[in-house]
């Protein structure tokens, strides 16, 4: 008998102790959040945007919603800067001099590229692919809205929607995000730095998908809503798959 109260006390005290630790935990990061949101921030570097520090929804509620979007619900992300465009053929030409593209297609996204090289050119610049949070919320603002516009598709604000081919970045600036990123519905198909476990097996292995965002042209608006999740095979491309870069914002001194 007094061993098992012995042994009651002890996991009382022990549970008590992880209780101290989790909230410790919750507070120090409550703590940090706040700090970041707090914060003075250098503004964006040429050609990119600032998205501020802070929470924002994420996934759908939507009845039309894919399971892995998850349904609307708060994330935190830290401040990050995004570029305002797709990466462009033109720049993707200074980065590989043997890349190759038609002369009247400098300024549409480069698009045949493998995340691998997206990262490659991203890492050259000093920058990142973004992660699918930060992709997300750049896209979407804080508010859980469906486009970068607002709930309702629009045909004017992206290329979008079974349309022919891509289009000069830029093309539709009445599609801008709440942070002023373009293209981030429709045109082409973005890399993320996200890797999703499928559900499917094929025998014992599961497969590894990367995560891709924002639609391409020729899809449906379905596939151009902000939590939309795409996908493509590790080390594979498209011919309407591009990518924009990110990097975390800096803290002004």
């Amino acid at each position: 008998m007094q061993r098992r109260r012995l042994a009651t006390r002890l996991f009382l005290a022990t549970a008590a102790l992880c209780a101290i630790g989790v909230g410790t935990s919750h507070l120090r990061m409550t703590i940090h959040r706040a700090n970041l949101v707090a914060a003075e921030y250098e503004p964006a570097p040429p050609g990119m945007v600032f998205v501020p520090p802070g929470e924002f929804l994420r996934g759908s509620d939507s009845a039309s919603a894919d399971h892995s979007e998850g349904p609307l619900r708060p994330a935190f992300v830290p401040g990050f800067y995004i570029d305002r465009h797709e990466v462009t053929n033109a720049q993707f030409r200074g980065f590989d001099s043997s890349y190759s593209f038609a002369a009247d297609c400098a300024n549409w996204p480069v698009t045949g590229i493998s995340r691998e090289r997206a990262e490659a050119y991203a890492t050259w610049k000093g920058l990142r692919l973004p992660t699918a949070l930060e992709w997300e919320k750049a896209a979407r603002g804080t508010d859980g809205r469906e486009y970068p516009w607002g709930d309702t598709f629009d045909a004017k604000c992206a290329n979008l929607g079974g349309k022919d081919t891509l289009a000069p970045v830029g093309s539709y600036p009445e599609g801008a995000s709440p942070y002023g990123a373009l293209d981030m519905a429709g045109n082409a198909w973005e890399w993320t730095a996200e890797t999703y476990r499928d559900d499917e097996e094929l025998g014992t292995a599961r497969i590894d998908r990367n995560v891709i965002r924002g639609g391409g042209y020729s899809y449906s608006p379905l596939q151009g809503r902000a939590a939309y999740k795409g996908f493509e095979s590790v080390g594979a491309t498209c011919n309407d798959l591009g990518f924009r870069c990110a990097g975390d914002a800096r803290i002004r001194e």
